[in-house]
């Protein structure tokens, strides 16, 4: 389980970005398919962070490991997450 401050479309986006041919996306989720792979993300659109003014947009991930190594899975995981970082100031 992990909490995001990304919308869905932005952790799509990302993930298109990063595995082109490999994303298959449901009314549930996305699947990625890659290195002989597969990882499972249920997608859940959760309440907007509040930061003052500024509103975050959030999403509660399930994620699930279908087939293949876990240590493949885990360096592609530490790919995406490093992926959806943020620039702080």
């Amino acid at each position: 389980m992990r909490q995001l401050g990304s919308s869905a479309a932005e952790f799509e986006r990302v993930l298109r970005l990063l595995f082109p041919d490999g994303i298959r996306a449901d009314p549930d989720g996305l699947t990625l398919s890659c290195e002989n792979t597969q990882i499972r993300f249920a997608i859940r659109t959760e309440d907007s962070r509040r930061l003052g003014s500024l509103q975050l947009p959030t999403i509660h991930l399930e994620i699930s490991l279908l087939a293949g190594e876990a240590a493949t899975a885990t360096r592609l995981l530490a790919l995406i997450d490093q992926a959806n970082q943020r620039g702080g100031g």
